[in-house]
């Protein structure tokens, strides 16, 4: 049975910007499901989190289809209706050419574009159900420009914003906003990742400190905020990229 409070399923919300995004959410008065493959972190999650409003969780990788319908039906059956979709999962990938193999090839697209493209098929007929809704695609300024040693992670993230584009415009006759966001350099755990991969992970972090023209990276509640903007506020932005990366694709 839909109610009349509005929800959101956020995929890959147990860390980074998706866990600052159900934050905000939750603080507006909007009740939120995170995903996220780990269940001992969406347990932290519930317990960091599930004072400030609604929240439910659900565990489940966005690569599988049967996955990422269950956490569309999760979402429905915890708050009677989906009004909004934010894909944040993904994956790094950093690996020069010859080290990138198909495993890895093969995962960081699976996460990054299949898994972005599973859980709008799958909500997209309970947003029409409603009338209605708004989606936001994870981009990244690496999806902008080529990096070297991030060929799968930019393939993956290029594509994202043209199926972002793609799907704007086929479901807007249906009431359905899709926008990207595309962050630049943000402290999460992501990028540690990314940056103990790298030889020397202390002057990657100091490499990424002096980054964008901003001088400093952002903060996951800084991009929060932008995702909020682009699934509640930004009425008119239909197929729009979203930058928000202190200037560094402006260069």
């Amino acid at each position: 049975m839909s109610t009349d409070a509005p929800a959101a399923l956020i995929t890959g919300g147990s860390s980074g910007i998706g866990l600052a995004t159900a934050r905000l959410l939750l603080e507006e008065g909007i009740g939120v499901t995170v995903s996220g493959r780990d269940p001992e972190k969406l347990e932290a999650v519930a317990a960091d989190l599930g004072s400030l409003g609604k929240l439910s969780t659900v565990a489940g990788d966005v690569a599988s289809v049967d996955d990422a319908e269950a956490m569309v039906g999760a979402t429905v059956a915890a708050h009677g209706r989906l009004d909004y979709l934010f894909c944040s999962a993904g994956i790094p990938g950093v690996a020069p050419l010859d080290d990138l193999d198909e495993a890895l090839w093969d995962r960081v697209l699976g996460v990054n574009l299949k898994g972005t493209y599973t859980v709008i098929r799958a909500a997209v007929p309970r947003m029409r159900e409603i009338g209605g809704g708004a989606i936001v695609t994870m981009g990244s300024e690496a999806g902008l420009t080529g990096q070297p040693q991030l060929a799968a992670y930019c393939a993956s993230k290029g594509a994202v914003v043209n199926l972002t584009r793609a799907l704007a415009l086929e479901l807007i006759g249906d009431g359905i906003r899709v926008n990207c966001l595309s962050p630049g350099i943000t402290n999460t755990p992501m990028c540690e990742v990314e940056a103990n991969m790298a030889p020397d992970p202390q002057a990657v972090w100091d490499a990424w400190k002096k980054w964008a023209p901003i001088g400093r990276w952002a903060d996951p509640e800084e991009q929060a905020k932008a995702a909020l903007f682009l699934l509640r506020d930004a009425t008119f932005s239909v197929g729009s990229v979203l930058v928000t990366d202190g200037g560094y694709t402006a260069l």
